[in-house]
């Protein structure tokens, strides 16, 4: 399970939404960075007041790697107290969040803050972190879009929505 594998690793996590201009913008930096470091950082988006088919589509035109959650309410985003998209947290090793960028992130800011959470500090191995506390919630209460060999696998989880 995604959850588990996220203990003593970096995470970026971004909220999107197919119809979103500003998302449209990134995705291409966020699709880039994933393949540069998604064997040291684990990657999720977090898909929110979208159309299945629609997210599906956006995920394989930009070459996302990485899963992405599917949250039709939005209610993932308005937990965490945004208001809009996208916004991407980035947490480091331990699980705690560093920063956050609202709006579009461009490749350059994407460096600057992998660069913030890949920083030396190591959780022991298998503690779970805030961040893979809050992904494991998350997996199990929402569908999940897993990209695989060039097509779009739709998880759903039991409690989907």
């Amino acid at each position: 399970m995604l959850g588990s594998q996220l203990n003593g690793v970096p995470v970026v996590i971004n909220i999107w939404s197919s119809w979103c201009g500003p998302c449209r913008d990134e995705a291409s930096a966020l699709a880039a960075a994933a393949q540069e470091h998604g064997d040291d950082v684990q990657f999720l988006g977090v898909d929110i007041l979208d159309h299945r088919d629609d997210a599906a589509s956006f995920i394989r035109h930009y070459g996302w790697t990485y899963p992405s959650i599917f949250n039709a309410s939005g209610d993932i985003r308005d937990r965490l107290g945004f208001v809009g998209q996208p916004e991407t947290l980035f947490y480091d090793t331990s699980g705690h969040l560093v920063s956050t960028w609202i709006g579009a992130a461009t490749a350059d800011r994407l460096e600057q803050q992998l660069a913030a959470i890949a920083a030396d500090h190591e959780a022991p191995p298998g503690t779970p972190t805030d961040a893979a506390v809050r992904v494991r919630e998350w997996y199990r209460s929402w569908s999940c879009f897993l990209p695989e060999g060039g097509h779009t696998r739709l998880i759903s989880a039991s409690a989907s929505r």
